[in-house]
């Protein structure tokens, strides 16, 4: 995976965490 990868999905978990801060990395 390359940097483009990783930044997509960091903001995946980023706009995830959220809606549920539960998950690991993001959130409160």
């Amino acid at each position: 995976t390359g940097g483009k990868d990783q930044n997509f999905l960091s903001q995946v978990i980023n706009g995830a965490s959220k809606l549920a801060p539960g998950i690991p990395g993001g959130g409160v």
